[in-house]
């Protein structure tokens, strides 16, 4: 049987997308690794799958995968492609709801840029304890790292930084991932701030490696900033892969991603 899927990518990050909603998928960390391998695969950072839900407030139930097969909580990047995604199959709509497992999100579409909202970001290492933003501290290698953390759906621990080269990201990012303080993995962001309105980033992800963009990275990382007031109400957040716009007002409100989505190719893998 062959698989029907769409090569996607928002500012470079990419993705395959399988909607399961018109054939039958069952994901397997075999087939995910393979179907990922930028070799002899289609090769993504992560996987995307749209279900048929039950839910009575949303359009469609959605899950990712990372390149190493293992499940992710959340994708900016992700959304907004499968906001694409939708769009192509429903010219006419321009809002799309989808159920994650533990949340429901909105992407919205107007004048070719998607704008996922995002929800309220946290800003504690405990998942269900929000406190104000912290300073925490780790030694890693003999290297002594001061960082923040925030979650936005998924977990990141962010770096500031006076230059973006100051730290062997791979390395450091292997190391957060298999400190007990992150049992179950950790994005981990290196940020320069250059202005009130403009963040660089570099971001190794869970699962994938060094990516050269991460959505939900950018909206820890200016929240975090915001939260340090060391940024306004919307930040531009520039990665190698391209630049995305980031609102909020701060605690209480939403915060809201927006940026483009590209089409790259349809194609059919064989499922053997």
């Amino acid at each position: 049987m062959m698989i029907n899927f769409t090569k996607m990518h928002g500012i470079s990050n990419d993705f395959v997308v399988i909607d399961t909603t018109q054939q039958p998928f069952t994901p397997t960390m075999h087939l995910i690794t393979a179907m990922a391998n930028r070799k002899t695969g289609i090769g993504f950072d992560q996987l995307l799958l749209l279900h048929p839900t039950a839910s009575q407030n949303a359009d469609f139930d959605y899950t990712i995968y990372n390149a190493d097969g293992s499940l992710a909580s959340h994708c900016g990047n992700g959304a907004r492609c499968i906001g694409l995604y939708l769009k192509l199959k429903q010219p006419s709509t321009d809002s799309f709801i989808l159920q994650m497992s533990d949340r429901q999100i909105e992407v919205t579409h107007k004048q070719g840029q998607f704008t996922v909202n995002m929800g309220e970001p946290k800003f504690t290492i405990e998942p269900n304890y929000n406190t104000p933003v912290n300073n925490y501290h780790l030694t890693l290698n003999q290297q002594s790292v001061n960082f923040h953390v925030a979650n936005v759906g998924n977990m990141h621990a962010i770096i500031f930084t006076d230059r973006l080269n100051k730290y062997n990201l791979n390395e450091l990012g292997a190391e957060f991932n298999k400190h007990p303080s992150f049992p179950d993995g950790v994005n981990l962001s290196v940020a320069q701030i250059q202005s009130s309105t403009k963040i660089a980033l570099q971001v190794y992800e869970r699962g994938v490696g060094i990516t050269q963009a991460c959505g939900s990275a950018a909206c820890a990382v200016m929240a975090t900033a915001k939260m340090l007031e060391k940024v306004g109400n919307t930040t531009t957040i520039a990665q190698s892969g391209g630049n995305l716009s980031i609102q909020w007002k701060g605690p209480t409100h939403n915060l809201f991603m927006q940026g483009d989505a590209t089409l790259v190719y349809h194609g059919v893998w064989p499922n053997n």
